[in-house]
Parts: structure tokens; sequence; C-alpha cells
């Protein structure tokens, strides 16, 4: 019978350790959090352009005839222009009926979809490192009988020297302006309690890109811009009472 009220004891002793700690108003560590941003920009030394061909025919096998001619002919003319084999890669290709449905003046029979012929699609993109080479590769690729081009988009091959300067801006931003209100507060800043990142590229300017017709010889026009790189830090700070 004298054990019970020592078993009692030690079970209400666990339950208040286990018990969760309500942290009060008062003991709260006052915080700031703030954002910086930081923006660098650089030369691209690489560019990435889709290059492809829309052929249609009244028949599959010979949509597909006339599109493997021409984008093996634009193929080889990269390659033979300088783009390594590594730096061409199929990104599309599709082979799809061309369907005229009822109601329309071309349909033959107009209570039912008629299927009129096939469109074949070949899209490869080409990652070309000489710049100096993008006015006359989309020029031959045009000549070749390439009829849907988009890009160029411009690019740095390695960004890792940018994106690092990028953040240690994005830093110093965030720590600037935490000075400034803490000088306007009259308070001071405490240890750093928490540091994330985000960010992402952002193409400055968007390349001009003029089509000339296929007979031109001369080479397409392109202007390389700049590319920028960007990084967001949000930092907090617990301040000092």
């Amino acid at each position: 019978m004298r054990l019970f009220p020592s078993f009692a004891t030690l079970a209400i002793a666990t339950v208040l350790a286990l018990a969760p700690y309500t942290l009060r108003a008062e003991d709260r560590i006052p915080t700031l959090s703030l954002t910086g941003t930081g923006t660098v920009s650089g030369s691209p030394d690489m560019a990435i352009i889709t290059i492809g061909t829309v052929s249609e025919a009244e028949d599959a096998v010979t949509a597909l005839e006339k599109n493997t001619a021409s984008t093996t002919a634009f193929i080889n003319a990269l390659k033979e222009a300088g783009i390594e084999a590594s730096d061409l890669q199929t990104s599309n290709f599709s082979v799809d009926p061309n369907i005229v449905y009822p109601g329309s003046k071309s349909s033959a029979a107009p209570n039912r979809p008629t299927i009129v012929g096939y469109t074949v699609r070949n899209m490869v993109t080409v990652r070309i490192r000489d710049l100096k080479l993008i006015g006359n590769v989309l020029n031959e690729a045009v000549t070749l009988g390439a009829n849907s081009i988009s890009g160029p988009r411009f690019a740095v091959d390695d960004p890792a020297a940018l994106e690092a300067e990028a953040r240690r801006m994005a830093m110093t931003a965030a720590l600037d302006k935490a000075q400034d209100y803490v000088e306007a507060a009259g308070i001071a800043l405490g240890p750093i309690q928490m540091i994330s990142e985000q960010g992402g590229y952002q193409p400055r300017p968007e390349a001009m890109m003029m089509a000339r017709s296929a007979s031109d010889s001369a080479p397409v026009p392109v202007e390389a811009g700049e590319v920028s790189y960007s990084a967001t830090v949000s930092v907090e700070w617990a301040l000092k009472q």
C-alpha cells in the first residue's frame, strides 16, 4: 500500500517533464527578416537554337521522306560548319494527320472527320559555341529546307563564377538593408538565425533575329547582348535587447 503514492508521484513528474513548453511573449527573441538581391551580367559564350523541318503530304510515308531529306541535309551542314555531334539533339519528332472536320467547306464527307494528309515535324536543338557562326548556320539551315526556327537563347556555358558573385552581392544587399533599419530604430543586430536562397537565370536583352530569304547569301544578323544571373537571399537576424 505504501508503494502507490511513490508511483503516483513518479507519474506526475513524468507528465510534467513531457509536457510541451509554451514560450511566453516576453521570452520571445525579437527578429528582423529581410531579403537582398544581386544581379551580375556577362557576355554569353553559347547560343541555343531549335531548328527543324515541317513537311506535309497526302500520305504519311511521302511526308516522312520529304522531312527526312531536308533534316538530314541541314544536320550534315551543321556538322560540316564545325558543330559537334554532342551539341546536336533531337528535341521533338511527330507525325500527325491533317483532319478536316464536319461542316468545313473542305470536307469531302460533311458528316464525319476526314484525313486529308499528314504533317511530319522534326526539331533539333543546336548548341553553337562559336557565336560568329550563328548567322551562317541559320542561313544555311533555311537554304537546305529548315522552315521552323526558334531562338537563339544565349547562355554562359559555365555560369558558376557569375552565380557566386550574384550571391555575394545579394548577401551584401541584405546586410546593408538591415543596417539601415537597425540604425533608424536605434537597436543592434544579433546573430543570424536563418539564410535561404532563391535564384534564376534572366536573359538580357532578348536577341533580335531578322529573317532573310533562302536565296540571300548574307548571314542572318544576330546580336548576342548580355546575359544576367540573379540571386535573392532571405536573412533573419536576432535583435539585441
